[in-house]
């Protein structure tokens, strides 16, 4: 089940009551209040409340005129967004991927003779360091 966080005028919409009654209800079933980032405070909805909330909720829309396909046009724009950052994030880690196995596998190449102890690049005749 999802967490609800109503403020006190939802919640007082909710149960058909003014705002003072719906914080005493609040504060009376110990439902958890937290400040949000918007500067108002919201309380969590049990698990009973919340649904009770979603079903009205959801025949408001319906009285509304809000049909199913604003939903559905809505949930696609939201996948194609995730989508298109997961294909971002792919092709980051994918060009990550490639710069890293060039760069690594260019010394992995060498001869074995042209490579000191340390792996790193000598000039295979003298075994003094080559220059980059």
């Amino acid at each position: 089940m999802p967490q609800l966080w109503l403020t006190f005028e939802e919640i007082a919409d909710l149960f058909c009551c003014d705002t003072a009654d719906a914080r005493r209800r609040v504060f009376a079933n110990q439902w958890e209040r937290r400040r949000h980032s918007d500067g108002l405070t919201r309380a969590q909805l049990p698990p009973d409340v919340a649904h009770e909330f979603m079903l009205r909720y959801s025949s408001k829309q319906e009285a509304r005129g809000a049909s199913v396909d604003e939903f559905d046009a809505a949930m696609g724009a939201l996948r194609s967004v995730f989508s298109q950052m997961e294909t971002d994030k792919c092709e980051e880690d994918r060009a990550d991927h490639s710069t890293s196995y060039s760069v690594g596998t260019r010394a992995a190449l060498k001869p074995r003779h042209a490579r000191n102890r340390r792996g790193r690049d000598t000039d295979a005749g003298t075994g003094i360091g080559a220059a980059h």
